[in-house]
């Protein structure tokens, strides 16, 4: 008798407490920018998203630290731009290992504006020291510092020509 009690108190909340919870105002879900990155191909076709999504999220992570407050979309086509929304065009040359054991990230970045104008920015490239060749987190980390190194260029060449400004600070 007292799980049926408490099971119908625990409905009947549930029922309720939506009711009770406010909601924040909805934001916008058109992104601020949209992101296609265009990868060498490989042997696998899946590692390539996976190389298209991890580069999207350092490149967002790289904006964000620097001043961009906008939401950053991934694209996996170029047809799938929304009519309006800037974004950019990237073509990975380069985000390996060289000879050296240091990590390299080279890419060539176009910024499309809200009429679909393109606007080449040139290429871009970091190179980070992998200290630790047998360590897979070190390695991790050189590739994460690579190409946030090379975006926050990328980022700094977009402010100075006036596509994107960085969010004021309080």
């Amino acid at each position: 008798m007292k799980i049926l009690r408490s099971s119908t108190l625990l409905f009947v909340m549930a029922l309720g407490l939506p009711a009770l919870i406010t909601t924040a105002a909805p934001e916008s879900d058109q992104p601020a920018l949209e992101v296609h990155v265009n990868v060498p191909p490989s042997w696998q076709p899946f590692l390539d998203d996976d190389i298209s999504q991890a580069f999207v999220s350092r490149l967002a992570d790289a904006f964000r630290r620097s001043g961009f407050d906008g939401k950053v979309k991934e694209l996996r086509r170029t047809d799938e731009r929304t009519a309006g929304a800037p974004g950019l065009d990237i073509n990975l040359n380069e985000w390996r290992v060289n000879r050296t054991g240091n990590v390299e990230c080279t890419f060539h970045a176009s910024f499309i504006d809200a009429d679909g104008q393109a606007h080449s920015l040139g290429m871009f490239n970091a190179t980070e020291f992998n200290w630790g060749s047998n360590n897979r987190w070190q390695l991790t980390r050189a590739f994460e510092d690579a190409a946030e190194s090379a975006a926050t260029r990328l980022w700094r060449k977009l402010v100075e020509e006036g596509h994107l400004a960085p969010t004021p600070r309080d």
